[in-house]
């Protein structure tokens, strides 16, 4: 990785972690770019650029959440099927009740959210596909 990618990197990291503090105080509706941007020390166009809009936040902030998830389960690629889904479903959850403030907020938001809202199927669609494969590995084990 280049330094630039390395800054671009950080400055992201940045970005995603001052939403997670400003939807944990304010909730997801709380959370505006001008603000976000001044939390994370970057200009509100770095926030588009290397994040996208509200929409690309909060799918990124989910999709860190799947991809933790998915990498606790490494532990577990030796052990049953069974346990690869308890290791899932439980490295989700440490996940969100690490900040129960900023879950609680992203939960509402995507729980009162329209279900043909693009965001919401497409968060659908990931983690269906992922709780699939963790199936499909349980069926092929018998």
């Amino acid at each position: 990785m280049s330094v630039v990618e390395l800054h671009m990197s950080q400055r992201r990291d940045r970005i995603l972690e001052a939403a997670r503090r400003i939807i944990g105080r304010r909730g997801v509706e709380g959370l505006t770019m001008r603000d976000l941007a001044d939390a994370a020390g970057v200009t509100p166009p770095t926030v588009y650029n290397l994040v996208g809009g509200k929409d690309a936040i909060l799918a990124s902030l989910l999709a860190q959440v799947l991809e933790r998830a998915l990498a606790a389960t490494a532990a577990f690629e030796e052990g049953s099927p069974i346990d690869r889904a308890f290791a899932v479903s439980a490295a989700g959850y440490a996940e969100l009740l690490a900040q129960p403030e900023y879950a609680r907020a992203l939960l509402r938001h995507f729980i009162t959210t329209n279900h043909d809202d693009p965001l919401r199927r497409a968060i659908d669609v990931q983690h269906t596909a992922m709780m699939a494969e963790v199936l499909r590995d349980a069926q092929a084990a018998g």
